[in-house]
């Protein structure tokens, strides 16, 4: 597998990418949400599955401590492009227990925000990107600055005003 622009970018300046040792520790979460790839694809079995909501709890534990926290989520991507054996249905009851528990767990204080680079998932026909939309969701404490978004080009610099602005209220 490539790996991804976000982990790139980690390396390339000195950000910790979290490890398998994190997983074990709840200070982490799979880019498939419970550990499923880690007990199919590493020997020993490194890592138990864990529920979605745990993950979840793991990710919201994560955001307490840093101003940001980036989380990459592989699974609707790998089916798209048809590299997995995984049903898109058994995705989205695991996405919607997943970010149904963040939803509705997330301090006031906190932004969520969860877009995807390109579509695929939603066309089972082929395994190429489509120019379909895709969903963008912003909640919580600066999710205005998401509101009249229409492109993917506009994400980062909606994240970069609202590290401007929590700088000006500080």
């Amino acid at each position: 597998m490539r790996s991804s622009v976000l982990f790139e970018m980690a390396v390339i300046e000195n950000i910790e990418v979290r490890s398998h040792t994190h997983l074990q520790e709840g200070k982490a979460v799979s880019s498939d949400i419970t550990n499923l790839w880690w007990q199919q694809n590493v020997k020993p079995r490194a890592l138990c599955t864990i529920e979605p909501e745990t993950a979840a709890e793991n990710l919201l534990g994560l955001s307490k401590n840093y101003d940001a926290v980036f989380y990459e989520f592989f699974l609707t991507d790998l089916v798209g492009h048809q590299r997995i054996p995984v049903s898109p249905a058994e995705i989205i009851r695991c996405l919607d227990r997943f970010l149904g528990k963040i939803l509705v767990s997330l301090s006031k204080d906190t932004l969520f925000v969860m877009t995807s680079d390109h579509g695929n998932f939603e066309d089972g026909a082929n395994d190429k990107h489509t120019e379909n939309p895709v969903p963008l969701i912003a909640f919580g404490e600066g999710a205005e600055f998401f509101y009249t978004i229409q492109s993917i080009d506009e994400v980062a610099q909606a994240v970069l005003n609202v590290f401007a602005a929590s700088c000006k209220a500080q």
